[in-house]
């Protein structure tokens, strides 16, 4: 089996081998990990290099203010997040 980066960071930070990552979802107080300060926004910028694509719910975004300090990601609507989900083969569940 051919393993890549992604295959290899998503099995240290989980514990578990991912084949494909396409999309991180981030809703709620979630959103507040993208900021600039936190301590994950470095782990998050390298995974947008590895083509992972973070999806931030603009609502949420909004909500807490923090449209101004985000540092990964892009901004998106409950309808995209939910066709995503929807169309998904596989969804992590916490």
């Amino acid at each position: 089996m051919n393993r890549n980066v992604k295959d290899t960071i998503v099995e240290g930070i989980t514990g578990v081998s991912v084949l494909v990552i396409i999309f991180i979802i981030v809703s709620i107080k979630g959103v507040t990990i993208v900021t600039e300060s936190s301590p994950l926004i470095e782990h998050l910028r390298d995974l947008e290099k590895m083509g992972v694509q973070i999806l931030l719910c603009a609502t949420c975004v909004n909500h807490y203010a923090i449209a101004d300090i985000v540092g990964a990601g892009t901004l998106s609507n409950m309808y995209t997040i939910a066709e995503e989900m929807a169309s998904a083969a596989n969804i992590v569940r916490p």
